[in-house]
């Protein structure tokens, strides 16, 4: 018989935390990937959501494993510990903001973002913007919460904390971006 691997087992815990808070009409999913890529053999699995009344800040929680991840676990080899590795993710919509007013924001993002993830993950920011011949139009901010370290099925507690923590974050840059 086949056993679910460990990626399918967060995935799964995970995918129900966001549901559910979807049902009680905390959060509002907006999309969803399950995807295997055949070229490395590895798998991804992301959620994206916004708040129901801004949805100009989007969080996306992204899950994914390795071939040698996958093939440590199934052919139990006891050389590394198997995992996936979790990544939190926000994206920000600035528009009709000068490329000066964003920068501002981007200072106050990662100041609150380590406030409240106690400087624990790395944080990177990506701009990037459209505009037309007069102006920029939109200036869209990515914000990666990178842990640098790999889960497995000891941490499935600990994703309803994660996923408050990534509520709280939505709900405070909500109340600090403009």
């Amino acid at each position: 018989m086949f056993d679910p691997t460990i990626f399918d087992n967060i995935k799964v815990v995970l995918e129900g935390i966001v549901y559910d808070l979807d049902l009680e009409e905390i959060i509002q999913i907006t999309d969803r990937k399950d995807q295997v890529d055949l070229a490395s053999m590895s798998r991804t699995y992301s959620i994206q959501f916004s708040k129901k009344q801004n949805k100009k800040i989007n969080a996306q929680c992204s899950l994914s494993t390795s071939v040698e991840d996958l093939s440590m676990e199934i052919l139990e080899h006891d050389v590394q510990q198997p995992g996936c590795k979790l990544e939190v993710n926000f994206v920000i919509d600035f528009v009709g903001q000068s490329i000066d007013e964003v920068s501002n924001q981007a200072q106050i993002i990662e100041k609150t973002l380590q406030k409240i993830w106690d400087n624990r993950p790395h944080i990177t920011q990506k701009f990037s913007f459209e505009s037309n011949q007069e102006s920029v139009v939109l200036i869209q901010n990515e914000i990666k919460l990178d842990f640098k370290r790999k889960i497995n099925e000891n941490q499935l507690t600990d994703l309803e904390a994660l996923m408050d923590q990534v509520i709280l974050s939505l709900d405070t840059l909500n109340n600090k971006v403009n």
